[in-house]
């Protein structure tokens, strides 16, 4: 995650990531003009380098990029992702919103 000493003299940094490059570059351009400075990439590899590169404030994702993995139920707001990632560390994610399926 960003700074903390330079969070308030900085633009929020919103990291969109999304496989449909359209939405994601979307979004970015909509945040960025809004304030923000906005970064979209288009896997779940790029987002995790991105991390530790752009280190954002907030993480706009596609939750299952690749698809529902079988046995995995649909993901609704209140869900957590809980997972582990070697080059992140653990993350427990709340899901927000849904906008697709």
């Amino acid at each position: 995650m960003a700074d903390p000493t330079t969070a308030a003299t900085s633009k929020p940094r919103v990291l969109v990531a999304d496989d449909e490059q359209v939405i994601a570059n979307t979004l970015a351009i909509i945040l960025n003009q809004a304030g923000f400075e906005a970064r979209a990439v288009f896997s779940g590899e790029k987002a995790v380098e991105s991390l530790e590169s752009f280190q954002p404030d907030m993480l706009i994702s596609d939750v299952i990029m690749t698809g529902t993995p079988e046995g995995v139920g649909p993901v609704v707001p209140g869900d957590v992702m809980d997972c582990y990632v070697e080059a992140v560390g653990h993350m427990r994610v709340p899901v927000r919103l849904r906008t697709a399926r």
